[in-house]
C-alpha cells in the first residue's frame, strides 16, 4: 500500500523525531525525507509543532491498536501473557519505541497533552494486565503485579533502544526469555 504524501510525512517524521528528538529535527530534514521542498510541507501542516503532534498521536494510536489487537482472542494464561510481552518488545516498530521513550523529554508546550495520552495507554495496558492477574495465581497482589509487568516492559524498551543502535535485537531474545522466566518464577504460583 502506497502512503499519501501527508501520511508519508508523518511516517518519516516519526523516524526523524525518534532519532534526533524534537529540537534536533528540522523541517528541511522532514521535507527532504519525502522528497519535497520545505515550502510544500506548509500545504499539509501549519508548522513543526503540528507535525510533531501528529507523529505522537500516530505513535500513541499505534500502541493502543497493538495492545487491543493482541488481546482480541486472549485466554489470559501465562502463555498468552508471555506471548504478549514478547510481541510488545520484539514486534513493535523500533521508531515508535524510541519516540515513546522521548515523550518524557518533549518540549514544554506538549507536556500536559502527551502526559494525558501516556496515561491513557497505561490505563488500557493496566486493564489488560489485570485480566491476566484475575485468571492466574500470583504470589503478589494485583497492584504489585501490574507494576512489575510495566517495569519489565519499560526496562526492555530502554534496552531495545540501545540494542538497535549497538547490536542485533535477535541476539537478545534468549536474555529476554531468561529474564521473563525468572520473573514468572518469582511471582507465579504454579498449581
Amino acid at each position: 500500500m502506497t502512503l499519501g504524501v501527508k501520511q508519508q510525512i508523518i511516517e518519516n517524521a516519526i523516524s526523524l523525531f525518534s532519532e534526533n528528538g524534537y529540537e534536533g529535527t528540522t523541517l528541511n530534514q522532514i521535507a527532504s525525507s519525502v522528497d519535497i521542498k520545505k515550502a510544500s510541507l506548509y500545504y499539509h501542516y501549519a508548522n513543526k509543532e503540528e507535525i510533531y503532534r501528529s507523529c505522537v498521536n500516530t505513535c500513541i494510536n499505534y500502541f493502543i491498536n497493538f495492545i487491543e489487537e493482541s488481546h482480541n482472542h486472549s485466554v489470559y494464561s501465562v502463555q498468552s501473557l508471555h506471548k504478549f510481552l514478547f510481541d510488545f518488545i520484539f514486534n513493535i516498530d523500533e521508531k515508535y519505541i524510541r519516540l515513546y521513550l522521548q515523550l518524557s523529554y518533549a518540549p514544554y508546550q506538549f507536556k500536559d497533552e502527551f502526559l494525558e495520552q501516556i496515561k491513557n495507554i497505561h490505563l488500557i495496558l493496566d486493564a489488560k494486565i489485570a485480566k491476566y492477574y484475575n485468571n492466574i495465581d500470583f504470589d503478589v497482589n494485583k497492584e504489585e503485579f501490574t507494576t512489575i509487568i510495566l517495569m519489565f516492559l519499560e526496562s526492555w524498551y530502554l534496552k531495545c533502544c540501545f540494542i538497535h543502535r549497538y547490536g542485533v535485537l535477535e541476539k537478545f531474545k534468549p536474555s529476554f526469555e531468561n529474564e521473563l522466566s525468572s520473573l514468572f518464577k518469582a511471582i507465579h504460583t504454579v498449581p
